[in-house]
């Protein structure tokens, strides 16, 4: 999250002209369905993420995303823990709007870190992953997220589907 900010903080100088970036700080959750596992764990997380800028005056910003989160019950040993780096699209509202977007999907996709804790140690994977989501907005400074976000580890071929809902805290970089 703080390297999130931090480029948000960098882009606002480096495109004076445009507006500061907007911020989002999510919490979520959601049942997570990986392949040959017979238990179904439940993703509980936190994400930040900001939009640096706009590609000229259309609806389409660029932006980074950070989050990470855990996985209960373990889909092996003890727990598992990610934390996930992104890059972002979305379709908001056209820089010259005034009013806060009431609907706004976006796309992600980025790295992976997993982490499995169990008595003889930690493990780690890596993964790609990759999300379609929409915030709707509930308030101007509240919105519902709705997100299915896929992650691939192929260093044994797994995948991992997950449907998750969060409550988005929407605010700007000032």
């Amino acid at each position: 999250m703080l390297l999130s900010c931090g480029l948000g903080l960098a882009a606002r100088s480096m495109y004076a002209q445009e507006p500061a970036g907007q911020t989002r700080l999510t919490l979520f959750g959601g049942p997570a369905f990986r392949t040959g596992a017979v238990s179904r764990p439940f993703e509980l997380g936190i994400s930040g993420d900001v939009s640096l800028f706009r590609l000229g005056r259309s609806r389409f910003g660029l932006g980074v995303l950070a989050e990470g989160g855990l996985y209960h019950p373990a889909i092996s040993g003890k727990g598992n823990f990610y934390f996930s780096a992104d890059a972002t699209l979305d379709c908001g509202q056209p820089m010259a709007a005034t009013e806060p977007p009431r609907i706004r999907p976006y796309l992600a996709a980025g790295y992976t870190r997993f982490f499995s804790a169990s008595d003889t140690g930690t493990g780690t994977a890596d993964a790609a992953n990759a999300a379609l989501g929409i915030d709707l907005a509930l308030r101007d400074d509240l919105s519902l997220r709705l997100e299915v976000r896929g992650r691939y580890t192929p260093g044994d071929g797994s995948h991992v589907i997950v449907l998750r809902i969060g409550l988005v805290g929407n605010g700007s970089i000032q």
